[in-house]
């Protein structure tokens, strides 16, 4: 049950640096 959260957690932190990412890119190709 443990690995499942570290799991889960890890794909959060995953999909919230991608689109922190994704949204500075965003950011310098508009401005």
């Amino acid at each position: 049950m443990k690995k499942l959260e570290e799991i889960s957690t890890n794909k959060s932190l995953y999909v919230i640096r991608s689109v922190s990412e994704l949204n500075s890119f965003v950011d310098k190709n508009v401005k």
